[in-house]
């Protein structure tokens, strides 16, 4: 299956933070001043203990590994390594994933519509590595933490539809609860 991928941030209210303004030409995400995403990766990680020590078993809090994106170096290069070098943060930094193209004969409400998204809020630039210069040109990849995630996912009906309403998880690490502080721009229902 092929699927489209996107990325865009939301710099923190009345803060010195530069917002990085994508160069995507899609009209859904283009609003957005969103990035065309080559790849994304990031886990999160509850270490448990099972055991005669612990008298059974026991969870711990849920730990949000950094997450990494890789796209070409661009004209936001520059506000991603000034906010890096800053110590600046974003309120939220959203992925958005759609499936390229559509189902024969589906209805097309809905095209152009993630099925899936993440929300990761209270985010810092932590590493931006450059490597060059390949195929495409420069690119770079940016690695970033955060203390907030949500994840929304619109699953598909029989008849090839998205369903209007998302499963939707949230937490909060810096808070240990089922929250999602921030607001997010951009499908965030």
């Amino acid at each position: 299956m092929a699927v489209d991928a996107y990325i865009w941030f939301n710099a923190a209210q009345g803060a010195a933070t530069l917002s990085p303004k994508g160069e995507t030409t899609d009209q859904v995400f283009s609003g957005l001043n969103a990035f065309d995403l080559k790849d994304f990766s990031f886990s999160v990680e509850n270490k448990s203990t099972v055991g005669s020590a612990t008298g059974g078993a026991g969870g711990g809090r849920i730990e949000f590994k950094e997450f990494e994106i890789k796209k070409p170096t661009d004209a936001a290069s520059p506000m991603f390594f000034r906010n890096c070098a800053a110590g600046m943060h974003y309120d939220v930094v959203s992925i958005a994933i759609r499936k390229s193209g559509g189902a024969a004969g589906a209805k097309t409400a809905l095209s152009g519509k993630p099925y899936l998204v993440f929300h990761f809020g209270m985010v810092f630039t932590t590493k931006i590595g450059w490597s060059g210069p390949g195929d495409e040109g420069p690119s770079e990849s940016i690695t970033f933490s955060y203390g907030e995630l949500k994840i929304m996912y619109y699953p598909q009906k029989a008849d090839g539809t998205m369903d209007t309403q998302a499963k939707i998880a949230e937490w909060s690490q810096l808070k240990n609860l089922n929250k999602f502080s921030a607001t997010p721009t951009g499908f965030a229902k």
